[in-house]
């Protein structure tokens, strides 16, 4: 037993080593652009010899592929038996880790990798800007994303992938008009000060080839929409922010449920789908259906090798909202008891999308359109101060992005991008307004193949604007990096 605990902290302490190899063991059916060096570039720096840099376009984003671990060299001839190493490495067995399993082709070692970033905030705003009531108005150092991949091969057709994301969360988050603080005592240092945080289960899903072209996705996973949503880890976004868009969600950012995927090459081109049905949105949609209705979606995806590479894809979802107060017990005319559901707040919705991708060499251009239409129950819209009750609505919004990758400068990536966005109607908007228009320009550094650095400058304004509010300007900059 001790003997196989020794063997499985050497397998835990060599991993990153192996996903790193892993990583070129099979190619990667979706690289990441920013890992991907613009065509006729210079490759980017290699990895260490111990392979602890993962290379970025196989490793910042473990939606494109699992990673494929060599199985171990076998044992010498006058090594333990398989029987012997089976009893001694049941804890390993346990955890599906068993080399005399491993070794058999079918399963593979446990990935471990993911990304971060270090971030720089500083706004620039007129006193007494009604923007700082929503957005923080001092100048400040965050730390953003700690985003841990664990993705292991389960055979010749099996594949699971988790991604869990630490918080510093809640502490230092608003809440009733005040600074939430999780100072705590630290039981284990004396009773010390300590803040804690959380996490957020990102993804966790199994996969499963049916066939060739028909795949099956079983989980919670991020909603197959658009481009920015897919490629969220911050090494993979070219700028510092998302888009509108996507930052509000117009979609569900991820689903709890079924996703059906797959695609076909037609000669040069590529056509891919997902369909999928899910709990839908909601407050705790990873782990209920509160509406008791399932939200439905698809995409249809065309990829072709035109003058570089030029991907096309359109979404859409439908679901029904509902947030409500737990059941409660009453009784009817006669005295019986009775559950009575409350009815709190309900709505369907419905969301499209079309995006659109070109690279070419050094040039990358990019864009996405949405919309998206709320259309509340009879008796279940919420209040508000400014409106009374939020009426039906619709939203919708356009980015475009342009940018292009040079050879020198740490592969520096000029870009530009330009916003507008229409939101739904709310207290909030009813205040400040429902247009807000963004130009967001900046570089883009990659010195290394596993690190990114950027710099923005952001400008952000209201052309229906309800109050007299200027421009809300703000600079940033962010080194991310994948491990």
């Amino acid at each position: 037993m001790a003997r196989g605990r020794l063997r499985l902290a050497a397998q835990l302490f060599t991993v990153a080593s192996l996903a790193a190899t892993a990583a070129h063991a099979q190619p990667t059916p979706e690289p990441i652009e920013v890992g991907t060096p613009a065509e006729g570039s210079a490759p980017p720096e290699a990895p260490p010899p111990d392979g602890a840099a993962a290379d970025l376009a196989a490793a910042a984003d473990a939606a494109a592929d699992v990673a494929n671990v060599p199985a171990p060299a076998a044992p010498p001839a006058d090594g333990p038996s398989a029987a012997d190493q089976a009893a001694d490495d049941i804890d390993l067995a346990s955890l599906g880790l068993d080399p005399a399993s491993a070794g058999s082709g079918e399963e593979d070692k446990l990935n471990i990798y993911g990304f971060a970033d270090f971030n720089y905030w500083a706004p620039f705003l007129p006193k007494g800007n009604v923007v700082a009531s929503y957005l923080p108005k001092e100048h400040y150092f965050s730390f953003g994303n700690l985003n841990i991949y664990l993705a292991r091969n389960l055979g010749a057709s099996w594949r699971a992938l988790s991604e869990i994301r630490f918080l510093y969360s809640p502490n230092g988050s608003e809440a009733g008009g005040a600074l939430t603080s999780t100072s705590v005592e630290d039981p284990a240092n004396l009773q010390r000060s300590v803040s804690w945080g959380g996490i957020s289960i990102q993804r966790a899903y199994i996969e499963h080839d049916l066939t060739s072209k028909i795949s099956v996705r079983a989980g919670h996973w991020l909603t197959p929409y658009g481009i920015w949503n897919l490629d969220h880890g911050s090494p993979t976004i070219i700028g510092t922010l998302r888009p509108y868009i996507v930052g509000e969600q117009f979609f569900p950012e991820s689903q709890t449920g079924i996703d059906v995927f797959g695609s076909t090459l037609v000669g040069d081109y590529k056509l891919g789908y997902h369909a999928t049905v899910s709990n839908g949105r909601g407050p705790a949609s990873t782990v209920r259906n509160l509406s008791n209705d399932m939200g439905f979606g698809g995409r249809v995806e065309f990829e072709a090798p035109w003058a570089g590479s030029f991907k096309a894809g359109a979404s859409v979802y439908a679901g029904k909202f509902v947030d409500r107060p737990t059941d409660q017990v009453s009784v009817d005319a006669t005295g019986k008891p009775i559950d009575v559901e409350p009815v709190g707040t309900r709505y369907a919705e419905v969301a499209y999308a079309a995006d659109a991708q070109w690279i070419h060499r050094g040039l990358h251009l990019q864009s996405e359109i949405m919309a998206r239409q709320r259309a509340y129950d009879t008796g279940a819209r919420p209040g508000t101060a400014a409106t009374g009750f939020s009426p039906d609505s619709a939203s919708w919004g356009i980015y475009g992005l342009a940018a292009y990758r040079f050879e020198r400068f740490w592969n520096v990536m000029p870009y530009v991008q330009a916003e507008h966005y229409r939101a739904l109607e709310s207290s909030v908007t009813t205040q400040i307004g429902r247009v807000i228009r963004v130009w967001d320009a900046g570089l883009n550094f990659r010195p290394s193949a596993s690190v990114v650095l950027k710099l923005s400058w952001n400008d952000a304004w209201f052309p229906d604007r309800r109050l007299d509010i200027a421009h809300f300007k703000v600079a940033m900059a962010q080194i991310s990096w994948v491990f």
